[in-house]
């Protein structure tokens, strides 16, 4: 340890330490969750690990939102504050996350295009936070905009691998991922983005890419409505019919052939 003093700083150190430790935590929980005894037997493999991987990812969104939640809303950092040694161990602390992820989608085979980009993104732009010592108070806050509704997003997809599609519980999800994500990208996030822009002491790449985010959310909350028409006319049609949907237990073949909407070609897909 003194060796590495005479190089680095303690809490540079401690940095290194953190991003190490949140790396093989998430590596840890990633092993128990692929272990454990789940009802998934019936799905394919890319099927299988990416629920696997989504319910690592509903924990991290948890805990993230809450502590970004706590440093947004009760420590109160202004324009130009240097980082506070609790803002930087959030970043670290997501940071080990995502190149965890990053990892593991890599080697599952879950990686695309746009995860691969995001992931350099969140990586690399948290990085530069705790390197340059600043804006981490916006960057926290735009955290929490857009964790606020990932964790409903997750338990969406996990109902979906499990074959609850057709049940209250997965449009329960769906509605609240929909409306926590409008709610989280414009009623929080454009405000976090106009004092992000307002703040000369933030870097000109933050108020770009924070930008970008808010113009993809408007065009993905633009086919969410067209998603919560076709929730609303499909629970009509069934209400029409008699049809009841169950909480944990998914519509029969037979119900949901008797839904005309539900063997619509045209599909449109939630981001």
């Amino acid at each position: 340890m003194e060796f590495l003093l005479n190089y680095f700083t303690q809490d540079e150190i401690e940095d290194f330490q953190l991003l190490i430790f949140s790396f093989v935590i998430w590596n840890v929980v990633n092993l128990i969750v692929m272990y454990a005894d789940l009802p998934d037997k019936h799905l394919p493999r890319d099927e299988m690990l990416d629920m696997r991987n989504r319910i690592v990812s509903f924990f991290h969104g948890a805990i993230s939102l809450v502590l970004a939640a706590y440093n947004t809303y009760f420590l109160h950092g202004q324009c130009g504050d240097k980082n506070t040694r609790f803002e930087d161990k959030i970043l670290i602390f997501s940071c080990g996350y995502f190149f965890y992820d990053f990892v593991a989608m890599l080697y599952l085979g879950l990686m695309d295009k746009s995860m691969f980009i995001h992931h350099l993104i969140c990586v690399f732009g948290m990085a530069y936070s705790v390197i340059s010592n600043s804006s981490a108070n916006n960057l926290i806050a735009a955290l929490f905009t857009a964790e606020i509704s990932n964790p409903a997003m997750h338990v969406r997809m996990v109902l979906k691998h499990l074959n609850l599609r057709y049940s209250k519980a997965y449009e329960c999800a769906e509605l609240s991922y929909i409306m926590l994500y409008i709610y989280g990208r414009m009623i929080l996030g454009v405000p976090v983005l106009i004092k992000t822009i307002a703040c000369d002491a933030n870097p000109l790449i933050q108020k770009f890419f924070g930008s970008g985010l808010i113009l993809q959310s408007v065009y993905f909350i633009y086919k969410m409505a067209f998603i919560l028409r076709a929730r609303s006319a499909e629970y009509s049609e069934r209400k029409r019919k008699g049809i009841k949907m169950q909480w944990f237990s998914a519509l029969t073949q037979e119900q949901i052939s008797q839904v005309d909407l539900y063997s619509s070609k045209r599909k449109i897909k939630v981001p």
